[in-house]
């Protein structure tokens, strides 16, 4: 029987790792004519997964919290 998985994975995709599992989401021939702007849409979001933004919004955490100064993800 496997053993299932439990918390995260402990490093970070290789960059043809993000880009195979990126492109998963279009393999439908539909995708095709548009192939240029999905390449660029994976290397934008190479440069945020490299880079570690998971909150690229954010807002002041601000009165009642221990430090208002803290920056919380909008989402």
């Amino acid at each position: 029987m496997t053993e299932p998985r439990k918390g995260q994975y402990p490093g970070k995709l290789s960059r043809d790792g993000f880009r195979a599992h990126f492109e998963k989401s279009f393999v439908d021939p539909l995708f095709a004519p548009e192939r240029d702007a999905i390449a660029r849409l994976e290397a934008i979001a190479w440069d945020a997964y490299s880079q570690s933004r998971k909150a690229p919004i954010t807002r002041k955490a601000g009165p009642g919290f221990t430090d208002p100064n803290y920056d919380l993800s909008v989402d």
